[in-house]
């Protein structure tokens, strides 16, 4: 049902010469959001996060980084993903990334932030599970931009499988972003044959 909504709301806020069917034509694209997360276990909150994409049609490499908290019991949480996003059509895509989460409770986070940012204290729990996300990015902004700017809407799944009983096993989450293409244009090869240059008879 939510994944219906973005798609809806994608297609109201894009421009109408969007081409939202298009596969990506720019090298990469670089965005920010805020991602808030759900768990299964009622624990609640949120994580500000970095989107790089590199895009190798029909295929772009998805790399994400987040940090934010989440409560009861407050704790920080990092995220890092590395994974795969595949343009589907009219602006929806589909992703599976590697997850890893560095949880700490808000007491060592504030001792010792650096560590905590770098995922090194001794107090961090680490864990590694999959992502599973389905979203849509339409264009937005003037026709002279090019269509650079686009929203990234998405919901997903977070799963980390053997996690014990004090700790999260599964997280759903929303994002809610901006992504900037950059980069140079694909060339894209014309399948048609070059007009010939003999003369009609």
């Amino acid at each position: 049902m939510l994944a219906g909504w973005l798609l809806v709301v994608g297609a109201a806020v894009a421009s109408p010469e969007a081409g939202l069917g298009r596969e990506p034509d720019r090298v990469l694209s670089v965005g920010l959001g805020i991602a808030p997360l759900v768990g299964v276990d009622g624990a609640a909150g949120a994580v500000g996060q970095a989107t790089l994409l590199v895009h190798l049609p029909p295929l772009s490499i998805e790399v994400v980084g987040a940090e934010g908290a989440v409560t009861p019991a407050t704790r920080t949480v990092g995220f890092i993903g590395i994974g795969l996003r595949k343009h589907i059509a009219y602006g929806t895509w589909a992703r599976v990334l590697f997850a890893h989460h560095h949880e700490s409770l808000w007491d060592d986070f504030v001792a010792h932030p650096a560590a905590s940012f770098a995922g090194t204290h001794a107090s961090i729990d680490h864990r590694s599970g999959i992502d599973v996300g389905l979203g849509v990015s339409p264009a937005v902004g003037p026709a002279r931009l090019d269509h650079r700017l686009r929203l990234d809407l998405g919901v997903s799944v977070r799963a980390f499988p053997g996690a014990g009983s004090e700790r999260t096993p599964v997280y759903l989450g929303v994002q809610v972003g901006v992504l900037g293409r950059v980069g140079p244009r694909w060339q894209v090869r014309d399948p048609s044959p070059p007009p010939s240059s003999e003369p009609t008879p």
